[in-house]
């Protein structure tokens, strides 16, 4: 089995996830394939948080790749699937190659530029490249003079409508806590601090995560004297 793995992006439930696979330590790309080696393609429902990946398969042929229900890591490929199939992260890696990107797909550019996913969210700015859907996963397997192409969704929103409001804040509170915690302060870390809800509580949780001889954490806000838009 000679499988390879480009991973960019993080692991939200990865605390849950070393447990549960009785792994002490591994950064991201590494869990995300022993989980795969574990599970196969069903690791992609049990693995929450911003990423996207393509895993290839050089013994059996198969082609795996897709990104997070969010979409916030973007994921592009060539349109046509056929003779060679080709993935990146960045639309410019892709316009590198020889009949790839080369001319302007107007109506694209205009939805992109609006920030508009109708009708159709794979528009990219440039013909013959499209973006994957946010959580669409593809897979391909190739064989001699033949090859199969399979999209599928594997992710859901996970559903707590049936909690208490008491569980329902305890839950938010553990999981939030526990996604901050799963970084490590190796170095002086800043965060910009607006005076809102979401970073003064990413704030708070940060200074209960460091330990006594951790790095000095550092918050910055953006002053405007005068201003309404001065968060100080």
């Amino acid at each position: 089995d000679k499988r390879a793995v480009a991973f960019s992006g993080f692991i939200a439930n990865k605390l849950e996830l070393l447990k549960h696979f009785r792994l002490s330590e591994a950064n991201d790309a590494q869990l995300f394939a022993h989980i795969w080696n574990e599970e196969g393609s069903d690791a992609l429902s049990l693995i929450y948080g911003q990423f996207a990946y393509v895993m290839a398969n050089s013994h059996t042929g198969e082609l795996h790749y897709g990104s997070s229900l969010d979409g916030t890591v973007p994921l592009f490929r060539s349109e046509r699937f056929e003779p060679t199939q080709w993935v990146a992260s960045e639309i410019r890696q892709l316009r590198s190659l020889a009949g790839c990107g080369e001319q302007l797909d107007h109506e694209g550019l205009v939805h992109t530029l609006l920030f508009d996913e109708i009708p159709d969210d794979h528009a990219t700015p440039y013909k013959g490249i499209v973006r994957c859907s946010a959580g669409e996963v593809v897979e391909q397997t190739y064989r001699p003079r033949t090859m199969a192409v399979h999209l599928s969704r594997p992710w859901q929103i996970p559903a707590h409508n049936s909690l208490p409001d008491e569980d329902w804040r305890e839950y938010f509170a553990t999981t939030f806590s526990e996604v901050v915690q799963q970084y490590g302060f190796s170095q002086s870390v800043g965060l910009f601090l607006s005076g809102g809800l979401d970073s003064a509580s990413l704030w708070a949780e940060l200074q209960l995560a460091r330990q006594n001889d951790a790095p000095t954490l550092r918050a910055i806000s953006l002053v405007y004297p005068n201003m309404e838009n001065d968060e100080s």
